[in-house]
Parts: structure tokens; C-alpha cells; sequence
């Protein structure tokens, strides 16, 4: 029997332990927690590679359209619409969403003419957004297809100054 210090290999009560966590920081969580959520806007851009491969595999038609909201229980949430376009329309440009409560989740709705449309929810609450880079989320497209979505932070100046404005 091997000793280490005072006491045996046999004095170990568990021979494995399992510990699954995901460590993470982010500064949506940090805004929430300080009753700041609603001065943030998250930016979502589409990458260009990736949406050719998606049109290349029949994933995405090369007509399809985009409509992206925010589905809030805050009615502000309206202003969040963007008007449907053709998704290659949007391909080189960032969208703001404006975010308001921890629930806010960012509809994104892809529509092809002949075959199956997409619709994908993110929750940027359950994000690593940080205010310094953007977060890389893929979303699973049918079988064998993933969206790339880059979302980056930013909050807004103008939105915080309101935000501490109605609260005084």
C-alpha cells in the first residue's frame, strides 16, 4: 500500500470525480447585472464564404431573403425589424438588434422560394459577448449544414445616456 504524507491510496473516498462547467465571462452579463441591458446592441454580420456554400450545397437558394427581429417582451422590440431583403443584400453589412430584457432572443429567418426555409433563434444572454471582438456561432442548417453568424457588442452612448436619464 503506497503512502503519500499521512494517509494511504485506500484513504481516497472517490476513485474519479466528474466536474462539467463552462467558465465564462461576458459583458451582457455584466450589463444585465447592472440594470444596463437595454443600452447594449448586438451586431450581426453574415460571412460571405459561407453563405456561398450554403447556396453551393442547396442549403440557401441564391434568391432567398432575410428578415431579422428581436422577439422581446419589451414593445420597443418593434423598431428592431429590418425589412426583407435578399440575403445577399445584407452580406457585407453589420445589423443591430438592440437588445432589452435577459430573454431577448434574435430571430433570424432565411426564406428560399423552393425548398425548406430556415428560421434560427440565438439568445445573446447565453453568449461570451465581450464590448472587445466578436463570437463566432454556427447554427445547424439540415444534415450536414452550418450558418456562420458573427455577433459582436456595443453599447450605445446615446441609448445609455437615455437609459440613466429615465431613471433619475
Amino acid at each position: 500500500m503506497a503512502k503519500r504524507g499521512n494517509h494511504s491510496i485506500n484513504d481516497v473516498l472517490l476513485d474519479a470525480i466528474d466536474l462539467e462547467f463552462e467558465a465564462r465571462r461576458s459583458n451582457l452579463t455584466d450589463f444585465y447585472a447592472q440594470d444596463l441591458l437595454a443600452s447594449c446592441v448586438a451586431e450581426i454580420q453574415f460571412d460571405e464564404a459561407n453563405i456561398q456554400d450554403l447556396q453551393g450545397s442547396g442549403e440557401i437558394e441564391d434568391n432567398s431573403t432575410l428578415k431579422m427581429e428581436v422577439v422581446s417582451k419589451d414593445k420597443r422590440c418593434m423598431k428592431t425589424r429590418i425589412r426583407e431583403k435578399e440575403l445577399l443584400e445584407y452580406l457585407p453589412k453589420t445589423i443591430p438588434q438592440r437588445l432589452f430584457t435577459p430573454d431577448d432572443a434574435i430571430q433570424i429567418q432565411i426564406t428560399n422560394t423552393f425548398i425548406r426555409s430556415h428560421c434560427v433563434l440565438l439568445k445573446p444572454i447565453d453568449l461570451p459577448l465581450s464590448l472587445n471582438g466578436s463570437y463566432t456561432h454556427y447554427v445547424q442548417l439540415g444534415n450536414t449544414s452550418q450558418l456562420k453568424v458573427l455577433i459582436s457588442l456595443r453599447q450605445s452612448e446615446k441609448l445609455l445616456k437615455d437609459l440613466l436619464s429615465s431613471k433619475t
